[in-house]
């Protein structure tokens, strides 16, 4: 899946800490290369004065007109910041009109230019030399440590915020020199008519021109991405292939890859063999082998994502003469991050060595935590707190998982089950993938189960006695991006009113598996066969659903008979989306979302559209009038204004994926890709 994630923005936003979250017992050299990264002082002895000097890059110009400037302290033998206060200029020209329009929307201009009078930087290039020419010493030493004395604990806060992205950087090979072809640059302005603001240049990126800003409102703290683009081209599609070494690490990027495959990045995971203890109603303890190959570009540092509910315990490499225990670094996401707002913490691996090309290596990570969520009435929700094994953006791999739980829950994950057996008092599951698969997940509840069948395909709803303690007062707003390695949840969720019965979800199992069996045996004879072996839905608390590879979580909402939804006096629109649409939409992503996935963040859109038409096909050609309701709904959405007066469409087009949701639009996401999407996709049948 392929979605933005900012990893290297705090600055204004609190909770960015100053050291790692989990690190090795024994931190090693890589460990310690981080610390002084992240802990990079400004030097009293390097104060100058700086006057038209400029750092000329394509499409973004960065010119010190007059001011003083102080770098920081080296770190390996090498500068790597600076703070600069005065007078200066920023020019940046997005190269494409959907990103000057993405431009305008945020500054009123499709060309950034801008004054500014301070700007933070950290770079892993020769700064210092490039503006060499510029400086000029500060002679008075009462001036100079004047003004190392008002800008230190600026630099001082701030030095954490890049000191992965350049581990990625330092961490080279054989050894820990930085690379030459690497030039990132980081910076923050503040000073400036639009507030404080980043700009980061980082070639590593499938985009490596990003300018974001991280802004606080009701709806939450967001990173509004003003504009995203490869300088000078025509933007460059990536595929879901590529590790996402650099891009987890550096200020804005897709999780996805290279289009010359996966061969092109420095590793790809082949498989995960799972082995899971999990302890409601919140716990998890869990021991991952994963099977990754070495691409063209291997690395010392691999990068993965994890859930900050779980602690890494201890990591390993295992070879053919027993386990070597490595070393590791568990950092926490930044505040208001696409990551931070999955609830993922950045995990780093250190091999002892760089690995061949194509080499198979397997690690093993040992981890535990809280990362369930206890919904109450036999309800827990696996997912909501982050992914809840390493995870290195959307790939196909094959996936064994093993599950230990007490007795009187039901487990239910993706795979095929191979046996259920009990051991020393506890349930035991094993689940395997008949075929590589992009994600994988599980849920756990105390369900009853109704059974169907689509031809050979077992079907199956698992629902509990009772709803969640929250029901029917769900949260207001709920995040776009809800973690299933990235799949947003499905269907923009209506507002519903209070309820005062009890509703009985097991009432209404049996109609909801045989509506999934329906939409199977539907889209099999139209697109394709099925593409797993069965389709277990399960309920969850909430008013979402999610597909993941042959498991649906399915809302409590779906669950409510015919009589309970009257009773409920529930809305047109939201009695359709949970009677009629939830459930084929959701078994449509076994083919568009699963089965078929996306090259990057920009094509996302066309699996969320495509499950959506495909539940709509099957709606029109039973109820046309629940059809246009449906496309109504939609087009009411998407002309919906916002407090400040925008349509709900200005987000952005489709192709912005998870870009849409800004401080502008904190519902941008729903409102485009499923409001927009759909009727692109009526209007393409149409033509």
């Amino acid at each position: 899946m392929a979605v933005f994630a900012f990893a290297a923005l705090s600055g204004q936003f609190a909770g960015a800490q100053t050291t790692p979250a989990g690190t090795s017992p024994q931190p090693g050299p890589v460990t310690q290369l981080y610390l002084q990264l992240a802990t990079a002082e400004l030097d009293p002895g390097r104060v100058y004065r700086i006057r038209e000097a400029s750092l000329d890059r394509k499409s973004v110009e960065i010119t010190f007109n007059d001011g003083k400037i102080a770098f920081t302290r080296d770190v390996d033998g090498r500068i790597t910041g600076a703070f600069f206060e005065g007078d200066a200029n920023l020019l940046i020209s997005p190269p494409t009109d959907e990103e000057r329009a993405s431009l305008s929307l945020f500054t009123g201009a499709a060309i950034l230019s801008d004054e500014f009078t301070s700007a933070y930087l950290r770079f892993d290039g020769d700064i210092f030399n490039e503006l060499k020419p510029g400086l000029r010493e500060v002679e008075d030493p009462a001036e100079k440590q004047e003004f190392y004395s008002h800008v230190a604990p600026i630099g001082r806060n701030l030095a954490e915020n890049d000191a992965m992205r350049l581990l990625v950087s330092f961490a080279d090979a054989s050894s820990l020199a930085p690379r030459d072809k690497d030039q990132y640059l980081h910076l923050r302005v503040s000073g400036t008519s639009h507030g404080t603001y980043d700009v980061y240049l980082d070639p590593m990126n499938a985009e490596p021109v990003v300018v974001a800003q991280g802004t606080q409102v009701r709806d939450g703290a967001f990173l509004d991405v003003w504009t995203s683009f490869v300088p000078g081209t025509p933007r460059r599609r990536r595929t879901a292939t590529e590790s996402p070494d650099a891009s987890q690490a550096t200020a804005a990027t897709t999780a996805s890859a290279d289009p010359d495959g996966a061969d092109s990045g420095s590793m790809r995971i082949s498989e995960y063999v799972i082995r899971a203890h999990v302890i409601p109603p919140t716990r998890i303890e869990a021991d991952t082998i994963v099977t990754a190959d070495a691409g063209t570009r291997p690395g010392r540092l691999v990068l993965f994502d994890l859930s900050h509910f779980l602690r890494i315990n201890d990591v390993s490499l295992i070879t053919p003469g027993g386990e070597q225990p490595i070393e590791f670094l568990q950092n926490p996401a930044i505040r208001g991050s696409q990551r931070e707002r999955r609830g993922n913490d950045v995990i780093a691996v250190i091999l002892p060595r760089q690995p061949n090309p194509g080499e198979r290596l397997q690690l093993r990570f040992r981890y535990s935590g809280e990362v369930l969520s206890d919904a109450g009435g036999g309800l827990l929700y696996v997912g909501a707190r982050g992914t809840w094994f390493p995870n290195r953006g959307l790939s196909f791999a094959r996936f064994d998982m093993e599950f230990r739980y007490p007795p009187g829950w039901t487990l239910v994950a993706t795979g095929t089950l191979q046996s259920e057996t009990q051991k020393d008092g506890e349930e035991v599951s094993h689940w395997v993938g008949q075929q590589p698969m992009q994600v994988a997940g599980f849920n756990l509840g105390q369900y009853a189960r109704s059974a169907a069948s689509a031809g050979k395909v077992a079907v199956a709803a698992y629902a509990s006695r009772s709803v969640e303690r929250s029901f029917p007062r769900p949260t207001p707003t709920e995040p776009a991006i809800s973690e299933n390695g990235g799949r947003p949840v499905s269907v923009h969720p209506p507002a519903l009113p209070p309820i005062t019965f009890d509703p009985t979800p097991t009432a209404h199992a049996a109609t909801v598996a045989q509506e999934a069996a329906h939409t199977i045996e539907w889209l099999s004879s139209r697109i394709g066969p099925y593409p797993y072996s069965s389709l277990w839905l399960t309920q969850v608390p909430g008013h979402a659903g999610q597909g993941w590879p042959g498991l649906i979580f399915l809302s409590s909402f779906a669950f409510l008979t015919p009589e309970e939804r009257a009773r409920a006096h529930l809305s047109d629109w939201a009695s359709l989306l949970y009677s009629k649409l939830m459930v084929p939409h959701e078994t449509a992503h076994q083919w568009w979302g699963d089965e078929v996935g996306w090259k990057s963040y920009h094509d996302q859109w066309l699996t969320e559209a495509l499950a959506n038409y495909c539940a709509l096909a099957m709606l029109e050609q039973n109820n046309p009038a629940d059809f246009r309701l449906a496309m109504e709904h939609y087009r009411s959405v998407l002309l919906g204004k916002t407090p400040e007066g925008h349509a709900a469409f200005e987000a952005g087009p489709v192709t912005f994926g998870s870009r849409l949701s800004s401080s502008k639009f904190p519902d941008g996401y729903d409102a485009v890709v499923y409001g927009r999407g759909t009727w692109l996709m009526h209007m393409l049948r149409s033509l």
